[in-house]
Order: C-alpha cells, then structure tokens, then sequence
C-alpha cells in the first residue's frame, strides 16, 4: 500500500476494519499516484473497486495490487478518458452491469 494513505487513521472507531464490505468504488485516476493509493485503500478496508483510468496498462497495474483478503470482492480495470462525456458512460454503465446489488457507492477522480 501507498505510504501516503498507509498512516491514515479512522476518526472514530465505526471506521476500522472492513468498513467498506460490501461498497462498490470506481476510482478516475486509478492508474497511478495517490489514484493507484486510493485505490489500494479501498480495497484494504474491503470495498469492491473499479480501477478507471485512460491508461489501460497503468489501470491493470493498480488492479493487480489490490487486496481481496475480505471475501466477496471483485475488482474491474477500465479505461477512461474523463474529458469525454461518452467514455464516462460507458464507464458508469459497465459498472451498473458488474455491480449485483445495481449501486455505486463512491466516485473518486484522482
């Protein structure tokens, strides 16, 4: 994991743990930098992430660190290109089809 998100500590305890289970969380930017720690730190607390970046490359190098330690994970790579309006909703509707319970729960752009 990312050393800048590692030393991040919950503000009450209600967030320790795997305080995203169950989440879906698509990540603009996923492919690198703090996008690639975000991403990291999602999964760690156990939310489902959709690693979305214009980088198809980048975006499967982020996929491949993420944890699923968790159980009931399941993370995507996508290619993005967020200036354009019809990539995004490819983007939003591949993710509306993968998510089984039909919701998003955070968008990130990193």
């Amino acid at each position: 994991m990312s050393e800048c998100l590692s030393n991040i500590q919950p503000k009450t305890s209600s967030c320790s743990g795997a305080a995203l289970t169950s989440r879906s969380s698509p990540h603009a930017g996923g492919g690198s930098g703090i996008g690639r720690a975000v991403c990291q730190r999602f999964a760690s607390e156990g939310a489902s992430v959709v690693v979305a970046d214009i980088s198809e490359e980048s975006a499967n190098e982020t996929l491949g660190s993420l944890s699923s330690d968790l159980g009931g994970q399941g993370h995507m790579a996508a290619v993005v290109d967020v200036s354009s309006k019809e990539s995004v909703k490819k983007l939003v509707t591949s993710i509306q089809v993968c998510v089984t319970d039909g919701d998003t729960h955070t968008l990130t752009v990193c």
